[in-house]
């Protein structure tokens, strides 16, 4: 599959949708990764962080030891990426974006 499915939806419905998925599950998500031990230091991973609100949460936690990278189709909808604290590296067929505390 080469096309990205919410390419064709507007920006701004989209990252609405994008933050009512983070409020309703963000605080669940927050308390499974705190039992999960989620600490200092850790490097983690998050597939298809939306619009960035656990990657940046885990990149508070995880400080200036660790590491948290997104990986997406896109990236355009994780406001944060402009941040000068944030790396951004895009490809054609995906982004990372990495961001430290």
């Amino acid at each position: 599959m080469t096309e990205y499915i919410f390419s064709d939806n507007q920006e701004d419905n989209e990252y609405y949708r994008l933050r009512l998925l983070e409020e309703a599950f963000d605080k669940k998500t927050k308390r499974i990764l705190r039992d999960a031990g989620l600490i200092e230091g850790w490097k983690c991973l998050e597939i298809g962080p939306g619009a960035g609100s656990i990657l940046k949460w885990m990149a508070g936690i995880v400080g200036d030891t660790g590491v948290v990278v997104g990986l997406d189709k896109s990236t355009k909808y994780f406001k944060d990426a402009k941040d000068p604290r944030s790396l951004a590296t895009y490809y054609e067929t995906m982004s990372i974006v990495g961001i430290k505390a």
